[in-house]
């Protein structure tokens, strides 16, 4: 059985922030978290939260594009991996579906604060810092609606390589 409450932070924070004000509000345990316009597949808590039975620490679950139109999921393809070009010893996981226990979120001083995107891509890189080697779970899967169109596409590319790559000297 699992036990769940939903909770969500909006604030002028920014992502970062409010993801640490969601999480420091969530009970001791496991958190599992997925992006604000995702959508968890059916089973995805399940998939997200099994390994925890055996002591994992964190999940990487994935996440595949939605949208319907054939050029957003194409778009979608070119911004995220597929689970066959994952290599589970070096995947770090999206904010779009992961979980982790609190203690681990402790122990690395949450998601870095202050950035506009990547901070779940700086936060999984701590983690690894930290010795926390997170459990692959493809079966953990989110869909998300792609970008709208090249613009926005390489609009988004840029903002979260930029970003993750100032925030990581």
């Amino acid at each position: 059985s699992i036990g769940a409450a939903l909770g969500g932070a909006e604030g002028t924070g920014g992502c970062p922030t409010n993801r640490n004000v969601a999480m420091a509000a969530g009970r001791d345990g496991v958190i599992a978290c997925t992006d604000a316009g995702c959508m968890p597949e059916p089973g995805w808590l399940e998939q997200i939260t099994a390994p925890f039975a055996t002591g994992a620490d964190g999940v990487a679950g994935m996440s595949r594009p939605a949208g319907g139109h054939p050029a957003r999921i194409a778009m979608g393809l070119a911004l995220m991996p597929v689970p066959e070009e994952v290599n589970p010893e070096h995947f770090i996981p999206g904010g779009a579906s992961q979980a982790f226990r609190k203690s681990a979120w402790q122990r690395v001083s949450g998601f870095p604060e202050g950035m506009q995107a990547g901070e779940d891509t700086i936060f999984g890189r701590r983690m690894r810092s930290a010795g926390y080697r997170p459990v692959f779970r493809p079966k953990a899967m989110v869909s998300w609606v792609s970008p709208g169109g090249l613009a926005d596409m390489t609009r988004k590319a840029f903002r979260d390589r930029l970003s993750t790559r100032l925030h990581s000297r």
